[in-house]
């Protein structure tokens, strides 16, 4: 299997990779009907998960959730489970934070790891154990030890995408727990891999509600103002071009944040 077979989006090796890259390319719907019209000439349902998860960035989640269900079953049907088991954990995201269902998430992210039960140790499992925003997991302790497993797995298969991502979820998770200071380590670490561009906007959008959640929690205003300075640097910026998905919990948490600190009429200038 190859690198490219282990993430979530596969990238096109004539393009160029990254956050910045990938913020910054026409709009995600072009490509979205580029991938549905490749999947119709082709068939491969690894073209419709990676349109599920442009839906999902979009906040199409309707649209997201037939997708990703039916890349579910073509991968399935290939005996793809790997791929099928990111399939599900797309299926358990979209119900959970864009369709408010969480009897349906659970039931898709444990048909997820049923898909890797005979697959033995794969960078897929850190993916559908990290398949939720790490704000939005309330377990904080479960969530540190799956995201410390999750970022040994992402070492050892070379993700950089997972790594980045579980960082922040294991450092958002130790920081909850009254562990802070080892906490916001793991979280400046995985804002470093951010700022370095090569982290696809999917688990970049992710990585920066951990860390502004993160800043909020331990009331670190100075942290957030300057990671929010390297975000903007890396291509990250408010404006109409981008999805909302990745910065209305954001917007927020640093609100909250100002108001702890009592900055009430401050307003972040974009």
């Amino acid at each position: 299997m190859t690198r490219l077979e282990t993430l979530p989006f596969k990238r096109e090796p004539t393009t160029a990779a990254g956050l910045r890259a990938s913020l910054k390319s026409p709009d995600l719907q072009k490509r979205r009907r580029d991938l549905l019209d490749q999947f119709d000439r082709e068939g491969d349902p690894d073209l419709q998960l990676e349109a599920a998860f442009i839906e999902y960035m979009i906040h199409d989640f309707d649209a997201g959730l037939a997708t990703a269900q039916a890349a579910y079953r073509g991968l399935r049907h290939q005996g793809r489970y790997r791929r099928a088991a990111l399939a599900a954990a797309a299926v358990g995201r979209i119900y959970f934070e864009g369709l408010n269902n969480q009897a349906a998430a659970r039931g898709w992210f444990a048909r997820g790891r049923t898909m890797l039960a005979d697959e033995g140790e794969c960078v897929e499992r850190g993916w559908v154990e990290l398949g939720l925003v790490g704000c939005s997991v309330t377990d904080v302790g479960a969530l540190a030890t799956k995201a410390a497993e999750a970022v040994k797995l992402a070492r050892k298969f070379d993700d950089l995408d997972l790594e980045c991502k579980a960082l922040a979820d294991q450092g958002l998770a130790l920081v909850t727990l009254g562990r802070g200071s080892e906490g916001m380590e793991l979280i400046d670490e995985a804002m470093a891999i951010l700022g370095s561009g090569e982290v696809h906007s999917f688990a970049a959008g992710q990585v920066a509600c951990c860390t502004l959640t993160a800043c909020e929690r331990i009331g670190d205003l100075a942290r957030a103002d300057a990671w929010l300075r390297v975000l903007e640097e890396a291509g990250v910026s408010t404006n109409d071009q981008q999805t909302p998905i990745l910065f209305a919990h954001c917007q927020a948490t640093y609100g909250s944040l100002l108001c702890q600190v009592g900055r009430w009429g401050r307003r972040r200038q974009p």
